[in-house]
C-alpha cells in the first residue's frame, strides 16, 4: 500500500463484553483439569460463613490476579472490574477486593498453610508422572534440580528478614525441580543457611511423587557441595553433579590436574572450536569417607581474545562411566533460569508492598 494511502476502517458498536484478560481462560481450564477448586475447597478452612467468597473463590481470584498484573495485591481490584475476564474464569461477583483478600491472608495460620501445601502436593502428583515419563523417553534419566536464592525485601513489615551472606537484607528461599516441574518450595528467614534442610524437603515433597522407572539425576549449585547431600543421593540412588566454585575447595582438584601434566589429547572438546576441554580426575577431601569424581573444564580463550592463564570449572559428578561431554551436558542443563524467571516476574525477588 502506498504510504500516502491509509486503509479504509469500519466501525461499528457491539454489545458483547470485552476484555484483554481472555488468556486466563486457558488457565481457568488448567485448574478446572487439574482439581484446583475442589482442592482449595477441601484443604481450606478458613470462611465459615456462607456469605463472600469461598477459600478457593479468594485464592483462585489471587491466582489469576499475580497472573496478570505482577506481585501486587491490588490487582485483584482489576480483575474485579473486568466482567469479561471473571466471567471467562468462572468468578463472576465472586472477587474480593484487595483490602478484603488482604485481611483473608492476614488470617493464614500454620494450620491453612499446611493445607495449601497438601493442594501443591496432590497438584504436583497429577502433573509429574507425565513429565518423568517424557524424561525418560527423551534422555533416558529424569532431572531433579535443587536449589536455593534470596529474596531481597525493605522496610520493617516483613517478618523474619535478616542479614544474608552477600550483606542484603533477605528471606531465603529453597526450591525442587523434577523436570520442569516446580514441586517444591520452602520460605525460610534470612541469615539461614542456604542449603537448607534439603533432605527433610525432598522426603517431604518428592518421595509421595511417582518418578517412575528411570533413573534420577539431581543437580545442584554449590551451596549443596557437602558429604551429606552426596550420602542424600546415594541412599536414594539418585546419580548427582554439583558445582564446585569455593577457590578454596576447588584448589586441591586443580592441584592435581596441575601435578598429572596431561597432554592436550587426554582433555575432551567440549565444542567444534575447542574453546573449552575437560577431563575427569578423583580425589577425596579431607573428611569426607569416599573418593569423589570431578570434571576440570579448561578455557583458554575468551571469544576471540587468548586468556593469560586459563579458566578452570569445577564439577562433582558421581560417575565416571560416560563420556565427559556427557557429564557436562547434564550438568549444565540445570534451571537457575526457569527458575528464577518466575520470580523475577512476579516481583517476588523484591516483593513490592505498599505502608
Amino acid at each position: 500500500m502506498p504510504a500516502d494511502k491509509a486503509p479504509k476502517l469500519s466501525y461499528g458498536a457491539c454489545d458483547d463484553p470485552l476484555t484483554g484478560l481472555a488468556r486466563l481462560s486457558a488457565l481457568a481450564a488448567l485448574a478446572r483439569i487439574l482439581g484446583l477448586p475442589w482442592l482449595l475447597q477441601t484443604y481450606l478452612r478458613i470462611e465459615v460463613r456462607q456469605r463472600g467468597s469461598s477459600d478457593a473463590q479468594n485464592l483462585l481470584s489471587l491466582f489469576f490476579a499475580l497472573y496478570t498484573a505482577g506481585g501486587y495485591l491490588n490487582a485483584v481490584d482489576a480483575l474485579a472490574a473486568d466482567e469479561a475476564a471473571c466471567e471467562g474464569v468462572g468468578l463472576q461477583g465472586t472477587v474480593p477486593d484487595s483490602r478484603r483478600l488482604g485481611e483473608y491472608l492476614a488470617r493464614f495460620s500454620a494450620k491453612v498453610l499446611n493445607g495449601l501445601q497438601a493442594c501443591v502436593r496432590a497438584v504436583s502428583a497429577q502433573v509429574v508422572p507425565p513429565i518423568t515419563a517424557a524424561c525418560g523417553k527423551e534422555l533416558g534419566y529424569v532431572r531433579v534440580f535443587i536449589d536455593g536464592t534470596g529474596i531481597e525485601v525493605q522496610g520493617k513489615q516483613f517478618e523474619g528478614a535478616a542479614i544474608g551472606y552477600n550483606g542484603e537484607r533477605q528471606h531465603w528461599q529453597h526450591s525442587v525441580f523434577v523436570g520442569r516441574v516446580w514441586v517444591s518450595a520452602r520460605l525460610n528467614q534470612g541469615g539461614t543457611d542456604v542449603k537448607g534442610d534439603f533432605a527433610e524437603q525432598l522426603a517431604a515433597d518428592v518421595d509421595g511423587l511417582d518418578l517412575g522407572p528411570q533413573p534420577v539425576w539431581a543437580r545442584a549449585d554449590a551451596a549443596y557441595y557437602c558429604e551429606a547431600f552426596v550420602k542424600e543421593c546415594t541412599q536414594r540412588g539418585w546419580d548427582y553433579s554439583v558445582s564446585v566454585t569455593d577457590p578454596h575447595k576447588k584448589a586441591p582438584v586443580l592441584r592435581i590436574v596441575e601435578e598429572m601434566e596431561l597432554a592436550p589429547m587426554y582433555w575432551e572438546p567440549l565444542d567444534a572450536q575447542g574453546v573449552e576441554r575437560a577431563v575427569t580426575v578423583t580425589y577425596r577431601p579431607g573428611t569426607w569417607e569416599k573418593e569423589q569424581v570431578y570434571v576440570v573444564i579448561r578455557r583458554d580463550r575468551d571469544g576471540e581474545q587468548e586468556l593469560l592463564q586459563p579458566a578452570y570449572t569445577v564439577i562433582l559428578v558421581s560417575r565416571d562411566d560416560l563420556r565427559v561431554g556427557e557429564l557436562v551436558r547434564r550438568h549444565r542443563a540445570k534451571q537457575e533460569n526457569p527458575f528464577k524467571g518466575p520470580l523475577t516476574e512476579l516481583g517476588l525477588h523484591h516483593p513490592p508492598r505498599q505502608s
